[in-house]
């Protein structure tokens, strides 16, 4: 099959996104693992497929690039905002689509600049060693005195196992500015990647709200805070009410890198005899 897609990218958080409004493409969770590969595929940090939603703008299939299925992409849903913007044309800049976790608003205020929003975050459990919150997937978030990308490999590793979540998690590092109160720095390590990604829309939220709590924002109040993932700067907008937040925002830049077309029984036939080798080695 000849397969048609963009890759855009947010923050460096890359993706791949398909066209599927009129529902005549069909992937295996092998033939996503492969067009992910950055190898011998189009590589990406995920895939999404753009497909009709009856009472929405559209409706957002995403999967990891292991070819897991995720329930939601802070990054990846500002990156399918533009696509769809794109595929639509005119001067509509505003949207609700919907995604596994729940309905979304998208915003493009400008060139390569889209806002969404994520859903409401009423639960936050307290550990000694981090914060476990769920803003569209789940989330592990620890504060630290300096993130050391190297050192912090292994702990990753461990926490994204950790008995205390059954299904697994995602995890982040958060630094706090020491001269600014509302920007941190975040390094997260994400689940169906299984590597520090350049950056997570969903893991900066989660970081900017475990932030919040550790820091005892005061309720009821709108926050701004900054994340500094390492492709760049996220905007996080929240409310804090009762220990729980609302109105919760994520914006940045947001942008096509390049567009082809690939055939998939190619790559799907190169990704398996790689693996053959392996196995039979």
């Amino acid at each position: 099959m000849l397969l048609n897609y963009c890759k855009y990218q947010a923050c460096g958080n890359d993706f791949i996104l398909i066209d599927n409004r009129d529902k005549q493409i069909s992937l295996s969770q092998q033939e996503v693992k492969a067009l992910c590969d950055r190898h011998f595929g189009i590589g990406s940090d995920g895939l999404m497929m753009i497909e009709k939603c009856e009472g929405y703008d559209f409706y957002m299939r995403f999967f990891n690039p292991d070819g897991s299925r995720a329930k939601m992409c802070g990054n990846g849903g500002r990156c399918a905002v533009a696509f769809y913007k794109s595929l639509i044309g005119g001067k509509k800049n505003e949207f609700v689509f919907l995604a596994d976790d729940s309905s979304h608003k998208g915003i493009c205020h400008k060139a390569d600049f889209v806002e969404i929003s994520l859903q409401d975050v009423s639960k936050v459990e307290t550990y000694d060693d981090g914060i476990f919150l769920n803003t569209g997937t789940e989330h592990f978030v620890c504060s630290i005195s300096e993130i050391d990308p190297s050192a912090l490999k292994e702990p990753a590793k461990r926490l994204r196992y950790d008995s205390r979540f059954p299904k697994g998690c995602n995890v982040n590092f958060y630094e706090k500015s020491k001269g600014d109160n509302k920007l941190i720095k975040v390094l997260t390590y994400e689940r169906g990647v299984e590597d520090y990604t350049l950056a997570c829309g969903t893991g900066a939220c989660a970081s900017a709200l475990a932030y919040a709590v550790n820091e005892n924002f005061q309720e009821n109040n709108a926050y701004n805070v900054d994340v500094h993932c390492l492709g760049g700067i996220l905007n996080i907008s929240f409310r804090k009410e009762n220990n729980a937040f609302k109105d919760v925002f994520i914006k940045g830049n947001a942008c096509k890198v390049f567009e082809g077309d690939i055939e998939t029984d190619n790559i799907y036939l190169n990704n398996s005899l790689h693996n053959l080798w392996y196995e039979r080695v």
